[in-house]
């Protein structure tokens, strides 16, 4: 699993680079918006396949699949309080 609370550490991250152009954009407007750093509301979770219990442990209400680099990732969001979520992926495949 990977913790990313900022920015600078998506852009240092291994992933795929269109992932992380999508992220990094993302949490750019997300920054904008809510005038605040990133860190301070939301962290990015990537989690590799075998981690996929921590979405399970969630109890999550929604998904989405988005496709980067010829590969599909599910997305979802949980939030642990208010005013704070985390941004969770997990490459998947069928």
């Amino acid at each position: 699993m990977q913790k990313l609370r900022s920015i600078a550490t998506i852009s240092n991250a291994a992933m795929p680079s269109d992932l992380k152009s999508y992220l990094v954009q993302k949490m750019e407007n997300i920054e904008k918006t809510y005038h605040c750093d990133m860190g301070d509301i939301l962290s990015v979770i990537l989690l590799e396949k075998q981690e996929e219990s921590y979405l399970l442990d969630k109890g999550l209400e929604f998904y989405e699949i988005l496709s980067f680099s010829h590969a599909d990732w599910i997305h979802t969001v949980w939030a642990s309080s208010d005013g704070y979520s985390e941004d969770i992926y997990i490459p998947f495949s069928t």
